[in-house]
């Protein structure tokens, strides 16, 4: 008969093989080098960035806050000729593990936190120019502000809207050895008329796509 301290002493080692080959090693952020700044430009068909000292309007994100939560991130207001006014904001997060600490927040969390209130948060299809896109729409309200939002996450190189989308292509990434990095893209806009910022928000975000370079593309969901 087998000794059962071997027959022990073989299952732990099997179970400790197992654990190493399905821990991920591969660091996505690693191979990525994601530098918002120097991969988003500064003006693009027909928008501009809008000089901070003279912007009229700001994101309600707090920026500082969210600086120690990501390793990179993005706030801008561009404008365009008509003076209409788009807000973006991309958070880039390193470990989109569930304990990696980094990982993107959404701004159905953030904007209530900021005084907001949100009285819309449904899924969405953006047809880019690149494929379908998977987005959320929402509407925070705050006094007589109204500010429509359109969002989407990625995770490694993969566009979702919500959380079981999230979990599953996190889960595939993990199972293929890859730690997936991720972000969260936003633009909103100050406007009544929600169905037309949604529109403008689009068209806003088909330039945006366009604008950043082919081999960078990718990192943004657009595939």
């Amino acid at each position: 008969m087998v000794n059962k301290r071997i027959i022990l002493f073989i299952l732990m080692g099997l179970t400790a093989l197992f654990t190493y080959i399905v821990t991920p090693r591969i660091v996505m952020a690693d191979i990525h080098h994601i530098d918002l700044e120097k991969m988003i430009p500064l003006s693009f068909d027909g928008w501009k960035k809008e000089d901070a000292a003279v912007a009229l309007v700001q994101a309600p994100d707090v920026e500082a806050a969210l600086s120690k939560l990501y390793s990179n991130l993005l706030m801008r207001t561009y404008v365009n000729s008509k003076g209409e006014r788009m807000m973006l904001s991309i958070a880039y997060g390193p470990d989109q593990r569930d304990n990696g600490g980094r990982q993107v927040h959404r701004p159905e969390v953030c904007y209530p936190a900021q005084g907001f209130n949100i009285s819309q948060n449904k899924e969405a299809v953006f047809s880019s120019q690149y494929g379908d896109i998977p987005v959320r729409h929402l509407i925070a309200r705050q006094n007589q502000r109204v500010e429509p939002i359109t969002y989407w996450l990625t995770v490694g190189l993969k566009a979702v809207n919500n959380t079981t989308s999230f979990k599953l292509n996190q889960l595939s990434y993990g199972v293929k050895g890859y730690i997936p990095d991720g972000m969260l893209i936003r633009v909103s806009s100050i406007d009544e008329n929600v169905d037309d910022a949604y529109k403008k928000q689009e068209v806003f975000l088909k330039s945006f796509g366009a604008a950043i370079s082919e081999k960078n593309r990718k990192n943004f969901g657009f595939n």
